[in-house]
């Protein structure tokens, strides 16, 4: 509370973000710990999660910096927008500035970092990049191997500058030359926006200002995001969950709270619809 109450007065510094940073992680490990089959958040149980881990930690992320004095803004990646062929979810956060606070915010990274046990005969191989030991490039490069240590434990790093976005593309299963292009990308410069997120957000002064999706308006129902204005599939999973839970549950004070903290934020949402980015296409005659 307190480092929220800084951020909303102006005063909030790298710690403070760093601190909202850790309870949107936090709040996306409760509610992945609480999924029936789910015994521990290793890099098995975190496998195929990349979803609801961009997409519930960024809403978290919002409501935890909805009253901010100085802007916020929150980019949904997908990888196979620079990585053909791969599949995995993150974002970025930019604040204040300049120069801006940058975070790379990828609470699923640990199911890269490990040799995934081979399929049982018969059974067919995990589909993109589930349970896939990409992070070999990055773990052999010193800086490399403790970035991937400091994600791994935290779900989030600074991006402090493009050789940080370079190594966490190489972790991800990109070649030298994807990886050259996710840094130009996702740094870009000290006062330049990530491109190529699949959606853009600002924050500031208890209001979502602009809501971006790189797709023509009739697609943005293909993106695939767990939360659209007015249509909240995340509440709806948590509400699931608590009602299956019992009281004394060690995780349920906390997925209550997400929950509550989640339906305020809905409401802000509906009064700012996500629109496209992009016209669409004209029809072909």
């Amino acid at each position: 509370d307190a480092a929220r109450e800084r951020v909303g007065n102006g005063a909030g510094t790298r710690a403070d973000i760093e601190v909202l940073l850790q309870q949107a992680v936090a709040d996306f490990r409760a509610y992945r710990s609480a999924q029936e089959g789910v015994s521990r958040l290793g890099s098995t149980d975190l496998a195929g999660a990349c979803g609801p881990g961009r997409d519930l930690s960024a809403e978290s992320l919002q409501e935890l910096m909805l009253h901010s004095a100085e802007l916020a803004t929150i980019d949904r990646f997908q990888i196979h927008d620079f990585v053909p062929g791969e599949s995995h979810g993150f974002s970025i956060l930019t604040f204040g500035g300049p120069p801006p606070l940058r975070y790379i915010v990828d609470p699923t990274f640990a199911q890269f970092v490990r040799e995934p046990p081979r399929p049982a005969p018969g059974e067919p191989a995990p589909a993109g990049m589930r349970g896939r030991f990409t992070a070999g490039p990055m773990l052999a490069d010193a800086t490399g191997a403790g970035l991937a240590r400091d994600l791994v434990r935290n779900g989030f790093l600074p991006l402090t500058n493009p050789e940080v976005a370079r190594l966490y593309a190489l972790g991800l299963g990109a070649t030298p030359e994807q990886a050259r292009r996710v840094a130009e990308a996702l740094w870009g410069g000290e006062g330049a926006v990530p491109r190529g997120a699949i959606l853009h957000e600002e924050i500031a002064n208890g209001e979502l200002m602009r809501r971006e999706a790189n797709v023509p308006a009739e697609e943005i129902e293909d993106l695939d995001l767990r939360q659209l204005a007015g249509e909240s599939e995340l509440l709806d999973e948590i509400a699931t969950m608590l009602q299956g839970m019992a009281p004394t549950d060690p995780l349920r004070p906390q997925l209550e709270a997400l929950h509550q903290r989640l339906s305020v934020l809905e409401g802000v949402q509906r009064r700012s619809p996500i629109r496209g980015r992009r016209p669409a296409a004209p029809a072909r005659p």
